[in-house]
């Protein structure tokens, strides 16, 4: 556990927990996200994976006018 348990725990992991989830947030609703699709092949570990990683383009959405 990264942040301990019992009477040894973080007092700052509720805290870490919001900032993540906030900033998956802003991630998921601010930007765009495409599979940059380079078929390489799938290495099959306990679970399948694309050989060299999947990589994603991101691209921030234009702001809205009010």
């Amino acid at each position: 556990m990264p942040f301990g348990t019992g009477v040894h725990s973080c007092p700052g992991n509720e805290l870490a927990k919001l900032e993540i989830l906030v900033l998956l947030h802003h991630l998921t609703t601010k930007y765009r996200w495409e599979v940059v699709c380079k078929d390489d092949g799938v290495e099959y570990r306990p679970f399948p994976v694309p050989k060299q990683g999947l990589q994603v383009k991101v691209t921030p959405l234009l702001a809205e006018k009010i």
